[in-house]
């Protein structure tokens, strides 16, 4: 078994690999990533270094660490690709870090902890959107850093001296602010399980530690507002009040916990093949867990060659491929609702240890913390089960090498998490590798596939997919677009990566108009100055199957301002006000059936006639069917 005491690296060099190949995948994921899902960050911090408030004048609706720290790194270093993308592996590194002192406070052997690391590296990074350019990697890393914190204030409370009880509650202060000014409802989630998890660790002096966090936690929420310059009415306005309308208001967030437990449950009713693969997968620990003669290795060996064999037949009957992540799935929501279980479990001990009649691992109360950001994702995507937000089952899995909660049954359990586990990451990477990203309607190619390298006169290198590039080269030219040059007005809808390979500035600053992330307000008013007086080219991906998803998870069905904004541009075209110049069907997956509804249109506000720079193409459609609402 490894000391808790050891030096940073003594008798690590296992997990030192996995922190790796943890970067080995983030690079990657990185350069198969490329920011063509929207620039939308880019800009942000672009409009906010010209002067712009996020809140004030943007109307921005998420919270701003992750703006301000792209506006530094910009600011600083500039605006080339590559360095743009550094802090990504930066994130990545930040999050394996976590990952890695985490485990120093497991007794598991050095290869053990490595596949944990891995496993869990991997599993939070596996959701078809994820990336590192963006701040959900810096929440879950700070969520992880929290969890390290509590586990060192509960690992020897006996030695814990009151001077680093209140250092160690400071810290758990700031970690949840900072958190809180990354992703709000993570951030809340995290304050309130930590609070309670404090008053079960401090020893000394609970209270007078829970002042300290909430003091912590308060300073850092009042010193990034102040950083953006916003007065804290217009933050919370935009940030809280309006972004939770965004959702369905707070009646729908507040019963998201419960209907994505049930949610869940119904999931899991439709996966009964897999439901036989563990319940033999436990089988075969319980059996060789049992006979002295078969160690650990022998048990995870045996349980990882039946579950590969059972892979390979279930993929045979289903014509699918291991790398679907329909097996990441299942793992993430039986994990999920396995919370619940190891909270029960832990709240029977503590209450069995309160009366005498047994002893207790009060760091067992962490486990309310994944618990408690799985009730935040519920409450920010509907009461949908987890398909694509993997984090909070990662934490789980993560404590269970530290807290070992299985007790008697840890001849058995642990082989089968560590088999789950190597389970798991082979099942990720390869998921990662067939499909890097995948955001709505974006679907990117294979790794290293159907990509190539080019020199933007602005950015420099970039590593891009075919697709996108046909398709930006020729809006640049459609448009007049010269990067680095002449910059045409043009507003891009919802995301603004066309402003971003043409270099041309989001007009009028709307840098984005996403369905769960902009106001109806903004939507009505931005209407408003396209009726006045619009930019001379819109580029508008529409999004109506997207949509109508919006407005049934956060709407209650009914229909968005973005609707609107549909309707009147289609109108436009059909009038012939405005002149559809191309139309594109630029990184459109083969299952949506509704081609029209997910193309992008290349529009040109104002009249076109011989003597004009910009003629329409001759192959251009000259109009679209009605609006499919």
């Amino acid at each position: 078994m490894e000391p808790l005491d050891g030096g940073l690296f003594a008798g690590r060099r296992y997990q030192g690999l996995a922190v790796l190949l943890c970067l080995v995948l983030a690079i990657a994921m990185i350069l198969n990533n490329q920011m063509s899902g929207e620039a939308m960050w880019f800009w942000y911090a672009a409009v906010f270094r010209q002067g712009a408030k996020l809140y004030a004048d943007l109307h921005f609706a998420l919270q701003p660490i992750f703006v301000l720290e792209t506006a530094a790194w910009t600011g600083l270093f500039g605006n080339k690709l590559a360095v743009y993308e550094i802090p990504g592996l930066l994130h990545a590194l930040f999050l394996a870090t976590a990952l890695f002192l985490v485990l120093r406070e497991s007794r598991w052997p050095d290869l053990q902890k490595a596949v944990v690391l891995l496993s869990t590296f991997v599993l939070t990074v596996a959701g078809h959107s994820y990336r590192f350019d963006d701040y959900h990697v810096l929440t879950e890393a700070l969520v992880i850093y929290a969890v390290w914190i509590l586990l060192l204030m509960g690992r020897r409370p006996e030695l814990l001296s009151v001077r680093r009880e209140l250092t160690l509650a400071t810290a758990l202060g700031v970690v949840c602010g900072l958190t809180i000014m990354t992703r709000i409802t993570d951030g809340v989630a995290l304050a309130a399980a930590a609070a309670v998890c404090l008053l079960f660790l401090a020893r000394h002096r609970k209270i007078t530690a829970l002042g300290f966090f909430l003091v912590a936690t308060t300073l850092v929420v009042v010193v990034v507002v102040k950083l953006t310059g916003d007065t804290f009415a217009a933050w919370s306005s935009s940030s809280i009040f309006r972004a939770a309308a965004n959702k369905g208001g707070t009646g729908s967030i507040a019963a998201a916990p419960l209907g994505m437990v049930l949610n869940s449950v119904t999931w899991l009713s439709h996966t009964k093949r897999l439901d036989l693969s563990m319940v033999l997968l436990l089988a075969i620990a319980a059996y060789l867990g049992g006979q002295r003669k078969d160690g650990l290795h022998r048990v995870v060996a045996v349980q990882v060659s039946v579950m590969l064999g059972l892979l390979f037949l279930w993929v045979l009957g289903n014509r699918l491929y291991p790398s679907d992540g329909f097996f990441f799935e299942y793992v993430a929501v039986s994990t999920s609702l396995g919370m619940y279980v190891l909270a029960v479990v832990a709240i029977v001990r503590g209450v069995r240890a309160w009366r005498g009649e047994g002893t207790w691992d009060a760091r067992q109360v962490l486990f309310l913390i994944p618990i408690c950001e799985w009730a935040s994702y519920a409450a920010a995507s509907s009461a949908e089960p987890i398909l694509n937000y993997y984090a909070p089952p990662a934490v789980v899995l993560l404590l269970l090498p530290v807290l070992r909660p299985f007790g008697r049954f840890a001849s058995w359990a642990e082989p089968t998490v560590l088999t789950l586990l190597v389970l798991l990451s082979v099942n990720g990477i390869l998921g990662k590798i067939a499909m890097p990203y995948q955001w709505q309607n974006y679907q990117f190619p294979t790794m290293f596939t159907q990509r190539e390298w080019i020199k933007h006169p602005v950015y420099g290198p970039m590593y891009v997919d075919r697709w996108n590039l046909d398709f930006s080269r020729r809006l640049c030219a459609e448009i007049g677009a010269d990067p680095g040059k002449t910059h045409p007005q043009m507003l891009s809808l919802p995301y603004p990566y066309p402003n971003y390979f043409c270099d041309t500035p989001p007009w009028h600053n709307y840098v984005q108009t996403f369905f769960d992330t902009t106001t109806r307000a903004t939507v009505e008013h931005l209407i408003v100055e396209l009726e006045a007086n619009p930019p001379e080219w819109i580029v508008y991906q529409r999004q109506i199957n997207i949509l109508v998803g919006a407005e049934r998870l956060y709407n209650h069905r009914r229909p968005l301002a973005q609707r609107d904004l549909d309707k009147m541009i289609m109108e436009k075209l059909n009038s012939g006000e405005w002149t559809l110049v191309d139309r594109s069907g630029y990184l459109r997956p083969g299952y949506w059936k509704n081609w029209d509804e997910t193309d992008w249109y290349v529009i040109r506000t104002r009249p076109t006639g011989p003597d004009s720079s910009h003629p329409p193409i001759p192959s251009a459609m000259a109009t679209v069917e009605g609006s499919s609402l």
